[in-house]
């Protein structure tokens, strides 16, 4: 049986990396979408993660990004292109849950990276370890 995958954006950043390093930890498999591949990039997939090469200006690239994904971690740093991105992002995850089937598109309890709860919507969540709670 597959294991479901996680994409991360920002991957590449100290906080996306982060989140990489500690998903992997956990035994998860992880997606990463790196604007260049570089050092950083290569270290990501040495580590474990698949890293896709895209733009998160560009809905194609985050399109395929997500595709094939359950879950996702959305990093951007603030800049004016945030909102595009975000919006960009949100809409490609959009599509990619009418794409896969069972994967919920309400609004519900999820566990942040720090195991508090918080009220998200759609895909956006850092899972708990495989087969924990984050209760």
């Amino acid at each position: 049986m597959s294991r479901a995958k996680t994409l991360v954006t920002g991957a590449t950043g100290m906080t996306g990396s982060h989140t990489v390093q500690l998903l992997l930890k956990r035994g998860h498999t992880v997606r990463v979408i790196a604007h260049n591949e570089d050092e950083r990039s290569m270290r990501l997939q040495e580590l474990g993660a698949e890293v896709v090469i895209g733009d998160l200006l560009n809905l194609n690239d985050v399109r395929l990004a997500l595709s094939g994904i359950r879950g996702a971690y959305f990093v951007y740093p603030l800049s004016p292109t945030l909102v595009q991105a975000t919006a960009i992002f949100a809409q490609a995850a959009k599509e990619a849950a009418y794409s896969t089937p069972n994967l919920p598109l309400i609004p519900r309890q999820t566990c942040h990276p720090f195991h508090t709860k918080v009220a998200t919507d759609s895909m956006a969540k850092l899972p708990p370890n495989p087969g924990e709670s984050c209760h």
